[in-house]
């Protein structure tokens, strides 16, 4: 019913923007990160299948019974590559294994609707400018953490009303893995208003990247930084600890190849390899000083960073279930895969590589990799610091999420980016020192 009763509130909010001509992008943007999910029966359903439909009629509506065709570049590759990409799903599942609809209609339609999100959100730019879409990621990033931070807060002080909060608007996933990190009587892994702790820490890393590498001049900067670090701290996920370190590398280098500043990237270089050192020297003091000071549950935090190459063992270790499977399933299905359903009983993993690789084989996983390949191109190229920190990001997470394609972890950041390549003009490196 919450989750209801937000959708409908969302829908009345951007319909009455649309009917008075008030750009809404912002709006879009927060709903690719944010989308609850409707119980009806025993299923539990994204509301984007609901709201996207409406928001679409809303700008029929807007435009009078038109819906214009985005010309933008990016948006054009962007959609090719998940049309093509669908494509061969469906071919591959039709062709070997016509098992699982449910989950191939639920994979395939996935991939569709953030499409059709991303029509949404270029068809609310077409008379904006490159600077619009830069002030209106940033609202949307600020009330991400902002409410994420709360909510942490609340699932961290209150256990009732921390579970109220994720079963209203969470899956039955999502639900029954808030189960399993409350049985010790308290929040183990913090989950804000995403569907996972992992996602949390994972998008709380794309935040904290932008609010680092922004070259714009904002108000309460650190404040920000500080509350996405803590949001981040509170999933409990050493993918945001390995994601911080891969920014501030990605940043060092990136800075050093544009400005020469050799000098400059050693001393940082010896900064940051100082700081790690001294965090692994002090490792066990901290821990102690943390569960002196602040309690157990932040202890706990603390110690499951012990074994950062942990967080790679369900994925690519020799006793995965999935990737002993691999070398006879590419032996026989290595060029489209066999869509998004298993043959053999086999459970993919989660990572966006494997999970091309399974679904569409090498072709998919050609087109995939072609379209992040020039992503990243065209970011160095323009010699923006934050886009190339940003689709770094999205592609290291690929290899142990799923980032590339049909993804809530990664799809506001893919619009930022796109959007602003496709309005950029070719401008000096810029960067906030």
């Amino acid at each position: 019913m919450i989750a209801l009763l937000l959708i409908a509130l969302y829908v009345g909010i951007v319909w009455w923007r649309f009917s008075h001509r008030k750009t809404s992008l912002e709006y879009i943007i927060f709903l690719s990160i944010f989308s609850p999910y409707v119980n009806i029966g025993s299923k539990s359903y994204d509301s984007l299948y609901f709201v996207i439909p409406l928001l679409l009629i809303g700008i029929v509506i807007r435009n009078k019974g038109q819906l214009k065709k985005p010309r933008d570049a990016w948006f054009k590759k962007y959609a090719y590559m998940s049309l093509a990409v669908s494509a061969i799903y469906l071919l591959a599942w039709i062709i070997f294994s016509r098992q699982d609809v449910g989950t191939a209609i639920s994979c395939i339609l996935g991939i569709l609707k953030y499409v059709l999100l991303f029509y949404l959100a270029y068809s609310l730019k077409k008379s904006c400018s490159v600077e619009y879409v830069e002030d209106a990621f940033l609202k949307s990033l600020k009330a991400l953490v902002i409410i994420n931070t709360i909510t942490c807060l609340i699932q961290l002080i209150s256990l009732p009303a921390g579970k109220a909060v994720v079963s209203a608007y969470g899956s039955a996933e999502t639900v029954s893995y808030m189960h399993a990190v409350t049985k010790w009587g308290f929040f183990a892994r913090c989950f804000g208003i995403l569907r996972t702790p992992m996602e949390l820490g994972m998008v709380m890393t794309f935040i904290v990247a932008y609010f680092l590498l922004t070259p714009r001049r904002m108000r309460f900067r650190i404040l920000y930084i500080g509350m996405a670090i803590l949001c981040g701290a509170c999933s409990a996920s050493k993918s945001f600890w390995v994601g911080l370190v891969a920014v501030l590398v990605v940043k060092i280098i990136t800075e050093g190849h544009f400005n020469r500043t050799t000098r400059k990237v050693v001393l940082q270089f010896v900064f940051l390899a100082v700081g790690i050192m001294m965090v692994i020297a002090l490792y066990n003091p901290i821990g102690d000083l943390i569960q002196r000071f602040l309690g157990s549950t932040y202890a706990q935090y603390w110690r499951q960073l012990s074994d950062l190459s942990s967080i790679f063992d369900t994925r690519y270790s020799e006793t995965s279930e999935f990737l002993g499977f691999m070398p006879e399933f590419l032996k026989k299905y290595w060029m489209i895969g066999v869509g998004p359903s298993s043959i053999a009983e086999e459970r993919a993993i989660d990572s966006a590589f494997v999970n091309i690789l399974h679904n569409g084989g090498i072709l998919a996983l050609l087109i995939t990799v072609s379209f992040y390949f020039g992503l990243f191109r065209a970011c160095w190229r323009k010699r923006q610091l934050l886009l190339i920190s940003l689709s770094s990001m999205i592609i290291l997470f690929g290899f142990g999420f799923q980032t590339w394609i049909g993804s809530s972890h990664s799809t506001f950041v893919l619009i930022y980016i796109l959007m602003t390549l496709d309005g950029l003009s070719k401008k000096p490196f810029l960067y906030y020192a």
